[in-house]
């Protein structure tokens, strides 16, 4: 029998080198396409004739927005919106989160609670956000309060049905183990429930961020006078078209960040997939 050739690590380890470097860039290079792609898209509908008349569009192009953009960036008033519309959004999210997972545990645990509330939560969440507009404004007034309760309505259903739906998945022998060591109610939620469903609460918070940062813009538009959803309508009111766009790239840019943080925090978890 004659022996097998084996092929030395030496010359394997050049092709799996290779395959990673090729791996990197395919990695890097789809989401630079992309951008491409949406660039080239924007600029084929602002700066092309057959879209309407050119001298209004020629005010939404890229050519004209960067300029206006970094202008606004250097002068602050970007950073200054942003912060105060990131605010709202973060205190609004918190406060979801709150009730989100605290209802989200509570119907978790008592099968007899979620089928008689599940019902009603199901009524209340398709009711779009912005309907609640006119009560929040007779209770709450025109200000911050009135858009942080609006923006927590959105961002507080995607939340409690996570932990719900985590709770469901949970491993049932996990709780009895935890009950055989003589393990109370609150040692067994704290200790074995919410790490176990601590991946599908951030799951529904990268949810709820993206509804947040969606129901902002018109929830600014309450009276408040400030903020990135006022200053588009401002920059609409004065024919700011340049400053429009700038202000839609801001929103664009502020919302991918937070979707990016939302996924850092993700793969910090225990068990996630890198």
């Amino acid at each position: 029998m004659q022996p097998e050739l084996s092929i030395p690590t030496s010359y394997a380890l050049p092709q799996r080198s290779a395959t990673r470097r090729v791996s990197r860039w395919a990695h890097g290079s789809v989401p630079l396409a992309s951008v491409v792609v949406l660039l080239g898209a924007w600029w084929a509908v602002t700066a092309q004739p057959w879209f309407g008349p050119r001298a209004v569009l020629s005010s939404f192009t890229p050519q004209a927005t960067f300029p206006v953009f970094v202008q606004l960036l250097s002068q602050g008033v970007l950073i200054e919106q942003g912060w105060i519309s990131i605010r709202r959004v973060l205190l609004a999210l918190a406060l979801a989160s709150i009730v989100g997972v605290t209802l989200g545990l509570a119907l978790g645990s008592s099968r007899l609670a979620e089928r008689t509330v599940a019902p009603a939560l199901h009524v209340v969440r398709t009711v779009s956000p912005l309907s609640w507009m006119p009560l929040v404004i007779m209770l709450l007034g025109i200000g911050d309060l009135a858009v942080i309760f609006l923006i927590a309505i959105a961002a507080v259903w995607p939340v409690l049905f996570s932990t719900l739906g985590g709770l469901h998945q949970l491993d049932r022998e996990w709780v009895m183990m935890a009950r055989s060591v003589g393990a109370k109610r609150h040692q067994i939620l704290f200790h074995v429930a919410i790490p176990a469903v601590l991946p599908q609460i951030v799951n529904g918070m990268r949810v709820a961020v993206g509804l947040a940062w969606v129901v902002l813009v018109p929830a600014e538009m309450l009276g408040v006078t400030s903020g990135l959803g006022y200053w588009l309508l401002n920059t609409r009111d004065r024919l700011a078209y340049s400053e429009l766009m700038a202000v839609i790239l801001a929103i664009g840019l502020i919302g991918l960040a937070l979707d990016t943080a939302i996924r850092a925090l993700a793969l910090l978890l225990p068990g996630a997939r890198r």
